[in-house]
């Protein structure tokens, strides 16, 4: 969903969407975990959003066309993926950050095949070695990412992981 916003509005439009899983995280971790909403939180929460408008500086709401409903399926997933680790939390968080990538293999594996079907039967093969190792060195950086994302998410709350999310974009 996060590539498919990218493609189709405005970065900042996109980040500033996405980014604000960060700020739902804390009110699913209320709503799902029963974890407490204190007043660092909301005031955290508060100035997050009023952070996230400044720094990415979202277009207008005209030039959101599909891209902002992809960032937002991507918030909302990125948001259920922390409430679900904390639910999981019984589980290594290796065997849920592998099972997490064998779905999402599979499942944007389909929708490549449905919505972009041409490079899989044109582009495929113009694709240059070069490209090859970026690609494949984005994805194990990803992949490394999300293993310490999940493992943090094992270890502090769901609101509180949501808000250390924030200084990534400071970072």
């Amino acid at each position: 969903f996060y590539t498919y916003a990218n493609l189709n509005t405005q970065i900042g439009t996109v980040l500033f969407i996405f980014n604000c899983s960060t700020i739902v995280g804390p009110l699913l971790g209320y709503v799902f975990l029963r974890e407490k909403l204190n007043y660092t939180k909301i005031i955290a929460m508060v100035i997050g959003f009023v952070s996230l408008f400044f720094l990415f500086r979202p277009g207008p709401f005209e030039t959101w066309k599909i891209g902002a409903i992809f960032a937002l399926l991507s918030a909302i997933g990125s948001s259920f993926y922390v409430i679900g680790r904390k639910k999981l939390g019984a589980y290594d968080s290796k065997l849920i950050l592998l099972a997490n990538t064998v779905v999402g293999v599979i499942v944007l594996g389909i929708l490549a095949m449905i919505f972009e079907r041409d490079f899989y039967t044109d582009g495929f093969a113009d694709i240059s070695p070069a490209t090859w190792m970026t690609t494949v060195l984005f994805g194990l950086d990803n992949f490394l990412a999300c293993r310490f994302m999940t493992k943090g998410f094992q270890l502090v709350s769901a609101g509180t992981g949501s808000m250390v999310m924030l200084t990534e974009n400071f970072i």
